[in-house]
């Protein structure tokens, strides 16, 4: 089985950045950077599928994640436009398989969509990116349906919640964290897609910098918890369950003839989705850089 790079940051990074301190005192490092070579993405074997992990946002701006976009309506003649040049760079890939964050108990649903409704009919109805980006797609290559892989989870616990009553949200460290200022980072985001092409804003979300800083915001649960209280280990657990259980998903979808598949998903799955296809002896994943830049 292949060693997930991912994995050996992980462990690289405790062992050299998180430097022990007082367990009174604040994180005081700067924002993470990539400093190793994320860019190299593992090379598919034969019998691997790749699978292309594209990072997003949500376009119909359901404000259900920690950290959101105040997206705009995708739905006017200049998004069109962009939308479509994206969907011609993303059929460069040649994907015989797209899999999209829909829940996938409303495969059903979707399918109506797809196979009953002309396509530019839902694509001035729906704003979604699994309607936007995966059905525009699966059009254009003549796929047979596009695939719900989602298995929502609500995030937190009673023991998290637990623990930030009692220490009034103000977490205490043992160790040195990133600090990250999510508000500014979103504004940040914010502007960068009113002044960008989605492609172009798309290339920013799929950068390994901003990986890294999602992947670190995710394991700052691993600091929530003190005595029998585990609270922030099981969030963080529950999270990759998440993602295992949409992979697997993938798994069903394909058959023995699938090579190339799709995943359209909100950029802060791509780290950890990442690293368990880095991991998984039947899957590969591809970085969609190349596509997007091309």
């Amino acid at each position: 089985m292949r060693t997930s790079k991912t994995l050996n940051f992980i462990i690289i990074l405790f062992m050299v950045v998180f430097i022990a301190c007082d367990e009174k005192s604040k994180p005081d490092i700067k924002e993470p950077k990539a400093n190793y070579n994320r860019l190299i993405w593992p090379e598919p074997k034969p019998h691997e599928i790749e699978v292309m992990v594209l990072g997003v946002y949500h376009m119909s701006n359901p404000h259900l994640d920690a950290n959101n976009v105040n997206s705009d309506d995708v739905r006017t003649k200049k998004r069109q436009e962009e939308l479509q040049e994206l969907a011609e760079k993303l059929a460069l890939f040649k994907p015989d398989l797209i899999a999209t964050e829909v829940n996938y108990k409303s495969q059903g649903m979707l399918d109506s969509l797809y196979l009953e409704v002309p396509i530019d009919t839902i694509l001035t109805k729906y704003r979604n990116e699994a309607i936007q980006i995966g059905c525009r797609l699966g059009k254009m290559l003549n796929l047979p349906k596009v695939h719900a892989i989602d298995f929502p989870m609500m995030l937190g616990n009673d023991s998290l919640r637990a623990f930030y009553l009692k220490h009034n949200k103000n977490i205490p460290h043992k160790l040195k964290y990133p600090k990250l200022n999510w508000e500014k980072i979103n504004k940040q985001g914010d502007s960068l897609l009113y002044a960008s092409t989605i492609t172009e804003y798309l290339i920013e979300k799929n950068k390994e910098d901003n990986h890294i800083r999602n992947h670190y915001g995710m394991f700052g649960d691993l600091r929530k918890g003190e005595n029998d209280n585990f609270g922030g280990a099981r969030n963080l657990a529950r999270w990759y369950e998440r993602n295992f259980k949409m992979i697997h998903n993938i798994y069903r979808a394909a058959t023995p003839k699938t090579k190339r598949v799709l995943l359209i998903v909100g950029s802060g799955h791509v780290s950890p989705l990442r690293h368990i296809l880095d991991d998984s002896p039947m899957f590969c994943p591809v970085s969609p850089m190349p596509y997007l830049t091309n």
